[in-house]
């Protein structure tokens, strides 16, 4: 069975065969196979050589020799991108490759060919150069591991946390300030703290960790010997300094910035430094002399003296060497031992004489009667406190007085009579809140 002509369909000799293939058997109702594939150009329609007007079929015509058409815009292309030699031959044999195609599309192909060229030559040289910073950051990083030193950063950190542990108010001990640097209550403190005060490097291994230590010696030793120096400077200069100022200052100068502190003559502080101005006082040999090995500057931890609170390390604090290391910190840990080993024997015989060191326990009133007469000894032998109270800086401390320790509001004395009654109304007051 032959299919019929029509005008939409027109009889293509030798495209369908009404019967199947030999050897097969077709479905019931027959099926046209499809005998002659190169008849399907021939169809209407499906050639571009197809004329709906005419009904004719003429042969494609393949487009040749598009790659000659092109060669003028091959030559501005190269020249125009700067393409190397290299890449101006594979584009020409890329063009080449599609020299049967049309030639509008042939020229689109180029063009983005050659732009991808382009970029291939623009990236080479970072991709080499890339290869030798890679080469040079791991030769570098090899440097750094081995000659890993704490950074000035890093040294303000240590000696930030060396004044701030120094003069916490109920401290007793002085001379391995730099171990409670390190250990804070059975904790490294600085590891601790690391990425608050720029450690995050400095407690990757164990080598680092020594020089870190190695380093806080040092630094620890200049902090407490500035401060054996405002001691002595406050008491025995021809302008003495009152109590009440001097620890104004010494907050300002040892706490953390921006701390607020009320400093009045119940101040855990005002307590503190009463303390040690009192042995310097009965002492004054011990707070004047100084070490047997002295360190090469001394650094002034007061307001004014040090605007980075800490960042103008010494010399010996921002050019160490593993050498160098164990034989500053011999040079400098030891000078002032001689004062802070007396403070510490004396304060540790107060706190057996009185009980123990703890200001919260009843056995506390035999302290209290202790200071009221250390505050008027203060008054009388170097200098009358202001009347009114001083404030330091104004956000949170750490350090701060215990909140179960009661605070008095003091009040303000007109004259240095009323505020010796005012004092002696504290201390019965405090005493009597003690004994409930």
């Amino acid at each position: 069975m032959s299919r019929p002509s029509s005008p939409e369909f027109p009889s293509v000799p030798g495209m369908f065969d009404p019967s199947p293939p030999q050897g097969t058997a077709g479905p019931p109702g027959g099926n046209l196979f499809l005998t002659d594939p190169a008849a399907l150009s021939r169809v209407l329609g499906n050639s571009p050589g197809f004329s709906a007007g005419s009904g004719s079929v003429q042969a494609p015509q393949r487009p040749t020799g598009s790659f000659d058409l092109l060669l003028p815009m091959l030559s501005s292309l190269t020249r125009k991108l700067q393409l190397s030699p290299e890449f101006t031959k594979e584009l020409y044999a890329f063009a080449k490759m599609g020299n049967r195609l049309q030639p509008d599309d042939l020229m689109l192909r180029i063009y983005t060919q050659a732009h991808l060229f382009k970029l291939r030559m623009t990236t080479a040289p970072a991709s080499d150069n890339s290869v030798a910073i890679l080469a040079f950051l791991k030769k570098w990083h090899g440097e750094v591991v081995r000659e890993w030193r704490p950074s000035a950063e890093q040294m303000s950190g240590i000696r930030i946390a060396a004044k701030e542990i120094l003069f916490q108010p109920r401290r007793m001990d002085f001379c391995t300030l730099n171990k409670d640097v390190m250990l804070t209550s059975n904790q490294e403190h600085l590891k601790k703290e690391k990425v608050d005060l720029g450690f995050v490097d400095a407690f990757t291994s164990p080598t680092r960790e020594g020089l870190v230590a190695s380093a806080t010696g040092p630094i620890c030793s200049s902090v407490r010997n500035n401060f054996r120096t405002a001691i002595r400077d406050s008491l025995f200069k021809k302008k003495k300094i009152d109590l009440i100022t001097f620890t104004k200052n010494s907050c300002d100068g040892y706490l953390p910035s921006g701390t607020t502190t009320l400093i009045n003559e119940n101040s855990l502080y005002v307590l503190k430094c009463a303390l040690l101005r009192r042995y310097a006082l009965d002492n004054p040999e011990k707070v004047r002399s100084k070490g047997a090995k002295q360190q090469r500057s001394e650094q002034v931890d007061f307001p004014g003296s040090d605007d980075s609170r800490g960042a103008d390390a010494e010399p010996s604090e921002q050019t160490l060497t593993a050498g160098s290391n164990k034989r500053r910190l011999n040079e400098t840990q030891d000078r002032d031992d001689h004062f802070w080993l007396a403070v510490e024997k004396w304060l540790e015989a107060l706190s057996v004489e009185h009980g123990g060191w703890d200001w919260n326990t009843p056995r506390w009133r035999r302290i209290i009667s202790y200071f009221s007469n250390l505050l008027l000894k203060e008054k009388n032998e170097v200098a009358d406190f202001p009347i009114t109270s001083a404030t330091t800086r104004a956000t949170s401390s750490p350090i701060t007085a215990p909140a179960e320790l009661p605070t008095f509001d003091l009040g303000a004395s007109s004259s240095s009579n009323a505020g010796d009654t005012a004092l002696a109304d504290i201390w019965e007051a405090f005493a009597a809140s003690l004994g409930q």
